[in-house]
């Protein structure tokens, strides 16, 4: 991913400081970037880390959006990660109400998120869990307790319409499957590779 590729989804956080100089007149040596404006949250707050493990599947199951918030997604480790994401659809004037409640598949990529780097998700972006590349990547992700409290309710995976989580299994809505590419394969290594992702 990249910070110009990703805007249809949301804000790429990484070494450039964005919006700077706020101007706090305490840290002479520091370049302070002001607040993401698009940045909100329902509630109380929530931050955690999770270690994401690499999987044998490459089969994406299920997309979900939360409306009352932008989730942060940031990498710590110095591991990179995939994350599938679909441009929101709810204010979409091209789309019936059945349309504007599910993802556009056409318009779901995959991006790989490089080490120390992260990003802010547009409300209502379609999005699953981070993916690990190849080795475990940490993320520190910032939540909301109610999406976090829905989530963890759960008994069993299912799709889910409350606590700011709508979570949809897509093998039910629609005919074709979302696959993350193969990672591992030679022409997508030297691809990232020369893009200078370590691997």
């Amino acid at each position: 991913g990249t910070y110009e590729n990703l805007k249809p989804y949301g804000e790429m956080i990484g070494n450039e400081v964005k919006q700077a100089g706020l101007g706090i007149p305490f840290y002479a040596s520091v370049i302070e970037g002001k607040n993401f404006p698009q940045f909100t949250l329902y509630g109380q707050p929530t931050c955690r880390t999770a270690q994401i493990l690499p999987k044998e599947s490459r089969s994406v199951l299920w997309l979900e959006r939360h409306m009352r918030m932008t989730q942060v997604f940031i990498g710590i480790s110095d591991a990179p990660f995939i994350m599938v994401l679909g441009a929101p659809t709810q204010d979409r004037q091209d789309l019936s109400e059945e349309g504007r409640s599910r993802p556009d598949m056409s318009d779901v990529k995959a991006f790989v998120i490089p080490p120390g780097h992260g990003l802010i998700i547009h409300v209502g972006t379609w999005h699953d869990f981070p993916v690990a590349l190849n080795k475990p990547a940490t993320c520190l992700t910032f939540n909301s307790a109610e999406v976090v409290e829905a989530l963890s309710s759960m008994e069993k995976p299912d799709e889910m319409d409350f606590g700011d989580v709508y979570k949809l299994q897509l093998c039910k809505h629609f005919t074709t499957d979302f696959y993350t590419a193969d990672w591992n394969s030679p022409q997508h290594k030297s691809r990232l590779e020369a893009g200078g992702i370590p691997l």
